[in-house]
């Protein structure tokens, strides 16, 4: 994130926990992010401070708001914001595995000319009476999208090593906590 100072940038992260935004808030920290939600959390009676506090970005709920959502984010993108995803589009309470990405961050990667930083919320289970698991928020390396290909194939390729990468992330921690 260091490298990443005056530049815009999408991140991308699983969305496993409902306070997993503060985790990436201060990974990013002392920029600030700009996280997209649902419209309905704006409402939500405690989460929807949060959301506002954080940065929250309604995700559109139609084609024409779609246009002016990627405009925006992309203008954000461009004057040195970080924007931040949940490619998988839901929350799954402590779950390890991905599901299918959206195509959303990685669009606006392509059209912004930013990278995709991926991190993931990995798990170890610790000893004890409390079995909640423990997470570790990782930040990978930033992916840059290919500009040689036509931009629908630029946005699976990112897609797709993104995922990679994420899967990556999570395999080294496993490994890293079988070590100890």
């Amino acid at each position: 994130m260091r490298g990443l100072k005056h530049s815009g940038a999408v991140t991308i992260c699983n969305h496993v926990h409902e306070m997993d935004c503060t985790m990436v808030a201060m990974a990013v920290y002392p920029q600030r992010a700009s996280f997209t939600t649902l419209p309905l959390n704006f409402k939500r009676p405690i989460a929807g401070f949060f959301v506002r506090a954080l940065g929250g970005v309604p995700v559109p709920t139609t084609m024409q708001e779609n246009n002016v959502f990627f405009y925006v984010l992309s203008d954000r993108v461009n004057h040195g914001r970080i924007i931040h995803f949940y490619p998988e589009g839901n929350l799954d309470r402590y779950h390890e595995d991905l599901y299918t990405f959206k195509k959303g961050a990685f669009n606006l990667s392509v059209t912004s000319n930013a990278p995709v930083i991926p991190m993931r919320i990995c798990y170890r289970v610790r000893p004890g009476k409390n079995r909640k698991p423990k997470m570790t928020l990782i930040v990978g390396k930033p992916i840059y999208p290919d500009f040689t290909l036509l931009k629908k194939d630029a946005v699976a390729k990112i897609a797709y090593e993104s995922r990679v990468a994420m899967e990556e992330i999570n395999e080294e921690f496993k490994k890293k906590c079988a070590k100890k």
